[in-house]
Parts: structure tokens; sequence; C-alpha cells
């Protein structure tokens, strides 16, 4: 008798171990399985071009796991200290593909961010005739659009002067100059931009008469101006590259760029713009997203906040994600 329960209590464990077993092998594969979003061209008849696809492996890097637990944590000390009020990060691990998106369902005023959707349909129409580059026009607005700007453009289109539109799409992207920005709006034929939103399936209603005036956008809605461009999957490799390279070049350095090391290429555009009542500034919105090609483990951040705080306090909170996300990328090596 004894014999027989000793041998019925040995099935039972052995059954409970091969559950066991059979539950964490499904658990290993379940989270390398991947979920694919692909974002395709749909106006052709057959074709359907891929611009990007999302794929998450249900986060199974816990690398990856353990950097988003440290980022909600810096973000919750930097609204604690009243640096900002909201801030949203979107971070792809081009290597791994690995994402982090906090705070993904906030949207924001894009302001400059959208820049870079309108260099991007300047190329586009660059790739049937690229002469339209060379194209030559008069900035003969009345008035400086630079005036309200808080973070002033050290270079900037000039009223009276005559430009290329290549110039004027480095000034704008480099500078974040908005005089260059109203001219290529009013150059640009009227539809051509809405159809580079419609691709992306982003917002992107534009008024004319306010540069940088789009719908609210998310944070992952403006990586897909910087993805289309780092695959060069919406333009030609040359194209791609043009744009890229200018936007190493921007001026601004006290973002996303403060929080690397010295030497690290960074391919980047930021937007700020300010709620005013009764003349005094009530809340900032200041973005800064960006390509940072760390020399293993290349990267997209894209931080977007919104605060009552001052410009300076709000670049020290995006300084600081952009150095924890450096030093997770940094540890991969």
């Amino acid at each position: 008798m004894k014999k027989k329960i000793a041998i019925i209590i040995g099935l039972l464990v052995l059954m409970f171990l091969v559950f066991m077993a059979g539950w964490l092998l499904k658990e290993k594969f379940s989270k390398q399985s991947y979920v694919s979003s692909p974002l395709r061209l749909t106006d052709f008849k057959f074709a359907r071009p891929l611009l990007v696809c999302d794929t998450n492996p249900n986060k199974a890097n816990p690398e990856l796991q353990s950097l988003e637990v440290k980022l909600k944590n810096l973000i919750d000390k930097e609204k604690k200290d009243k640096k900002v009020s909201t801030a949203s990060v979107y971070m792809q691990d081009f290597k791994t593909d690995g994402r982090i998106d906090i705070n993904k369902d906030e949207k924001f005023d894009s302001a400059s961010m959208g820049k870079v959707s309108i260099a991007l349909a300047f190329f586009r129409l660059a790739e049937s005739d690229y002469s339209i580059l060379s194209q030559r026009i008069k900035y003969n607005s009345g008035r400086d659009e630079n005036f309200s700007q808080e973070i002033k453009p050290n270079d900037y289109a000039k009223i009276g002067e005559t430009y290329t539109i290549q110039e004027l799409i480095e000034k704008m992207l480099k500078y974040s100059d908005n005089n260059s920005t109203y001219m290529l709006l009013s150059f640009l034929e009227p539809g051509k931009l809405q159809e580079l939103y419609q691709d992306l399936q982003v917002p992107g209603q534009m008024d004319p008469q306010k540069p940088g005036g789009y719908d609210y956008m998310t944070t992952r809605d403006v990586s897909y101006f910087f993805r289309v461009l780092y695959n060069s999957t919406y333009l030609m490799n040359d194209l791609s590259e043009k744009i890229l390279e200018i936007l190493t070049e921007t001026d601004y350095k006290n973002g996303l760029v403060a929080g690397v090391p010295e030497g690290i290429v960074v391919a980047h555009k930021f937007g700020l713009t300010s709620l005013e009542s009764n003349g005094n500034i009530v809340e900032r919105e200041l973005h800064d997203c960006g390509i940072i090609y760390h020399p293993d483990n290349p990267y997209l951040l894209c931080v977007m906040t919104k605060s009552s705080s001052t410009v300076p306090d709000i670049e020290s909170a995006i300084k600081d994600i952009s150095s924890m996300v450096y030093q997770y990328a940094n540890k991969k090596q």
C-alpha cells in the first residue's frame, strides 16, 4: 500500500515538473514572438511599398525593461522638481528593434518638429526634378516671423533677400528659422505636405500663415519623420542622406546633444512653443527628437515636454533623459 502511494506521489511530482517546464518554455518563446505592424504606402494599384514596420518582441529584453523603469522614475523626479509637468519619451534601439514608449498617448504641439516634414516634402519633389532645390525665391513678407521666438535663430532669411530652396531648407533645419519656413510653405504646392502626412498616417493639417502650426502629435508620430530617413524608405538613399547630414549640423545643443559625450553625432530637430496669458508665458512645450549615432548601438530618441518652468530647467530634464539612454547604449557593448 505504501509503495502504491509513493508511486502515485512520484507520478504527481513528475506531472508537476513537466507542467512547469512546459509553462516556462511557453513563457520563453512567447516573449520572443513578434507582432508586426507595417506602415505601407497605399497610393499604388498593385504595390504596397513598406515605409516602416513596428515589431514588438513583447519587451523580452530585460535591459530595456530596466531602462524603461529608470526613465519613468527620472520623469517622476523631474516632475517633482517642477522642471516638467508632462514628458513623453519614445526610444528605438536600431540594433535590436527594441522600443520604449512612455506616456505614448500624450499629444503635443509639434511646433518646429514639423519642419523636418517640410524638408521631406521638398526632397520628395526633387526625386523627379532635382532642379527644384536650386530654384530661387525672394523673401517679400513684411515682417520677421522669428520675432516671437524665445530661442532666436543664429542665421535666418532676411526680408528682401533671395535664396535657393536648399538654402532655405538648411536655415530652417539648422537654425529653426521661421522666415525660411514661411517662404518654403508659400512656395510648396498646396496639398503636397498633406500627402506626406497621409503617407505616414500622422496628423498634419497645416496653416501656411502659422509656421509650425500642425495638429497635435505624439512622440511616436514625430518618430516617423526620422525613421523613414534612417531607413531610407520614403526618399532615395542620397536624398535621405542629405537631410540627415543637414540635421547633424543643427546648432541647438542644450537638449539631446548635451546628454551625450562630445563628438557623438546627433541628427536632430528641436521645437519650442509657448502659451501666454496677459503677456506672460504660462506654459512651454519644448521638444528634441533625433538619431544618436552611438558607434556601436545607434538609436532614435524623441523627448516631448510640457512645463511651466524656465527653458533652462526643461533643457536640463531633456539632457538627463538623453544621458540615461546613452548610458544604456554604452553598456550594451
